[in-house]
């Protein structure tokens, strides 16, 4: 999905966020992690979340010096997920089952019911309603773009950043599907401001790995570096 789409979505559910605040006649609080507390009134929300744009920026030095000690390789970078209790793990047509169950490529953090019990069925071959956590590529898949930004998914997983929680990432999903299946309206407060937050979130991990690649790709032309 494009920045720009991207971008478009995030304004809408600040929009929808509005209409369910005003239903609002009292002064609540919600949080969708210890990093970003918003006060809630009838009218408005202030966001109080100077600590998630220091933790973002915090975030992706550390990526950036964990690509760079991995000299910006895509098979080191998937040695090292390996290496920190995510298993990577390729299977022809990965691609094909996961898009039947509306999944992607890269990070899938621990699944249950039917989609899991399909992907078992059809990419492991045993019958389980659960999968662990996996970081699961099609055998063929290479794509540096693609496998960066799970990358950057995967280690806000690990970093507890607001809007990486399962919760808002189920409902992000059905929001971006190209077929949306998820219900705006039935969302309460607190999911929406989930949903706000994942949406934030994917719009930042688009520009880190588009920025990045693009300074990759400056520093290749200049005979500097590899990806």
């Amino acid at each position: 999905m494009s920045e720009i789409l991207k971008n478009f979505i995030y304004f809408f559910i600040l929009w929808q966020e509005k209409l369910k605040i005003k239903k609002y006649n009292n002064v609540s609080t919600v949080s969708d992690n210890k990093s970003s507390k918003t006060i809630l009134t009838e009218s408005y929300s202030l966001n109080f979340n100077a600590e998630v744009s220091k933790n973002k920026d915090i975030l992706e030095n550390e990526i950036i010096n964990i690509l760079k000690s991995l000299n910006n390789d895509i098979k080191n970078l998937l040695s090292f997920i390996n290496e920190n209790k995510t298993p990577v793990i390729r299977r022809k047509n990965a691609k094909k089952i996961l898009d039947i169950v509306r999944e992607n490529q890269g990070y899938l953090y621990e699944l249950s019911g039917i989609k899991a019990f399909f992907l078992n069925l059809f990419l492991f071959k045993k019958i389980s309603f659960r999968t662990n956590e996996m970081f699961l590529l099609d055998s063929s898949e290479e794509d540096e773009f693609l496998i960066l930004y799970q990358f950057y998914r995967w280690y806000a997983f690990k970093k507890n950043m607001p809007g990486y929680n399962v919760e808002a990432q189920e409902n992000l999903k059905k929001y971006t599907d190209e077929r949306p299946y998820l219900n705006i309206n039935a969302l309460d407060v607190d999911e929406i401001l989930n949903l706000k937050s994942a949406v934030a979130r994917d719009v930042e991990a688009i520009d880190f790995v588009e920025k990045f690649i693009t300074q990759i790709n400056k520093k290749l032309t200049d005979g500097e570096a590899s990806i």
